[in-house]
């Protein structure tokens, strides 16, 4: 950033003397030009080069959020609301707890003796 602020105010300095210049009418007016010239390009290069840093800092930030290995099957985190987040979590909840009371009930009737399904026999 200081950089970038030091080579605005020697552009305008440039700038400035370029219009002294121009009022003397002296042959310094392509020198300035050319100075002026350069230092844009200067700029155009930093800025460049900050938005290159702040692509890979997003990259960085992404590979960061990776979730632990399942399986074979890494996912990346999404970045949702607090909402979604807790509206499937609850969800998850609830379909857990009815597989635990379905298992819950199956085993009660095994230990009653209570067969579930149809007996092959019951038709004739």
């Amino acid at each position: 950033i200081r950089v970038c602020n030091s080579l605005r105010e020697l552009k305008m300095e440039f700038k400035n003397m370029k219009e002294l210049q121009q009022e003397r009418c002296e042959s310094l007016c392509s020198v300035l030009e050319a100075m002026v010239m350069a230092i844009e390009e200067q700029e155009e290069r930093t800025s460049e080069k900050e938005e290159l840093v702040q692509g890979e800092a997003i990259l960085k930030r992404q590979l960061t959020q990776r979730t632990p290995q399942r399986g074979k099957r890494r996912e990346v985190k999404n970045l949702r609301s607090k909402k979604v987040i807790k509206k499937g979590n609850t969800c998850e909840i609830r379909k857990s707890r009815k597989v635990q009371q379905k298992r819950g009930k199956e085993d009660i009737k095994r230990e009653r003796g209570i067969q579930t399904g149809r007996r092959k026999d019951m038709g004739k």
